[in-house]
């Protein structure tokens, strides 16, 4: 008989609330915290993993309590099984609970080393504008460019006709060594995201990188999708609209440039590396990472950006940790310079990836 793997021997759960430095506008919520539900396994070899996701309804459809009962029925379920099969099971559970199981399937990753965190990390990173006002909007591109961030993000979608009055400013502003990235988060209809994006026919469009997510996820917002791609002056990018294999194939059918995947999106390294690699082969390019989760998650991405960068392109959005006022992780990443960088701890840790306070069993 085959020897057997290492089994799940623990499985602990808790929730950390983690309060931003500032609040955090999205078009369809502000943010003044993120609320981790984090997963530690153990396996029976004494080795850890640990993972974490913050809920964000209307971006995907788990509250926080949803998310808290699918870790409670894995929890259930997996101690006693061999990792390959806790495993199997988190990724079949990620297809009602996508969220949920990604926290699981994280933990698992690094307690088995399907995942192994290099030892240092420096990769781009985004900076980010949240606000409506055009004045502080070049006041913030500023400041990011003294910091060293070369690609910086602008939150869209309050106000259609706002959001075209502002292009034009921040276009005559950007340096010629910085790109710029919009952001709808799916506000617009078909009428309103056509206007503002014709406000992009501007001399200097090439600092534009992408416009992403300028609908909703409906089958209407596909449907628009080939008439905006071919009027856009911009790349378009979609996001939200990216929850399985088959929505990277109709990404690229429909003219989008960019896909974005993140980790929260049911996957672990595998289903990460498999995703960017069916995108790169359909000719898209691919942004990785999650700018509402904390330094657990944002560093398992960069690790995963690691394993592969070939697979990867531009500047990436793991950045919610640098929104967070305090690290959960003994070892956290660090934002500067535009980059987050990271150096694994000295041998004799008890493991690379651990919190700054114990979990609570449950």
């Amino acid at each position: 008989m085959p020897e057997s793997g290492p089994r799940v021997a623990g499985f602990r759960l808790a929730v950390r609330e983690a309060p931003l430095r500032t609040p955090y506008v999205l078009s369809f919520v502000t943010l003044a915290v993120f609320r981790a539900r984090l997963v530690e396994v153990q396996l029976d070899d004494g080795r850890r993993g640990l993972g974490e996701v913050v809920a964000l309804p209307g971006y995907g459809s788990e509250t926080d309590a949803a998310v808290a009962e699918a870790h409670r029925s894995l929890a259930a379920r997996l101690p006693g099984l061999e990792a390959e099969e806790a495993r199997a099971a988190a990724v079949a559970a990620a297809e009602a609970a996508p969220f949920a199981a990604s926290a699981v399937l994280a933990a698992l990753d690094v307690a088995t080393g399907r995942l192994e965190l290099p030892p240092q990390i420096r990769q781009p990173l985004v900076g980010g504008i949240e606000t409506a006002d055009p004045a502080v909007m070049l006041e913030a591109m500023e400041r990011h460019r003294a910091a060293g961030v070369r690609t910086i993000k602008v939150k869209f979608g309050r106000d259609p006709e706002a959001d075209r009055r502002v292009v034009a400013p921040l276009l005559d502003a950007v340096p010629g060594d910085t790109l710029l990235r919009f952001d709808a988060n799916q506000a617009y209809d078909e009428p309103a995201a056509m206007r503002v994006l014709a406000a992009f026919d501007h001399p200097r469009r090439d600092r534009v990188e992408l416009f992403e997510q300028p609908m909703g996820v409906d089958e209407a917002a596909w449907e628009a999708m080939p008439r905006l791609a071919a009027a856009s002056p911009v790349p378009l990018m979609l996001d939200e609209a990216i929850l399985a294999d088959t929505d990277i194939d109709r990404a690229a059918a429909v003219g989008a440039a960019w896909v974005k995947l993140k980790a929260c999106k049911g996957a672990g390294v595998d289903e990460l590396l498999a995703r960017a690699a069916r995108a790169k082969a359909a000719g898209l390019r691919v942004v990785l990472g999650n700018g509402v989760a904390t330094d657990i998650a944002n560093l398992f991405e960069a690790a995963v950006r690691a394993s592969a960068p070939d697979l990867f392109d531009g500047a990436g959005e793991h950045n919610g940790f640098t929104r967070i006022a305090t690290p959960l992780l003994r070892h956290p990443p660090r934002g500067g310079a535009g980059h987050l960088q990271w150096q694994r701890p000295e041998a004799g840790e008890a493991f690379t990836v651990a919190v700054a306070e114990p979990l609570s069993a449950g």
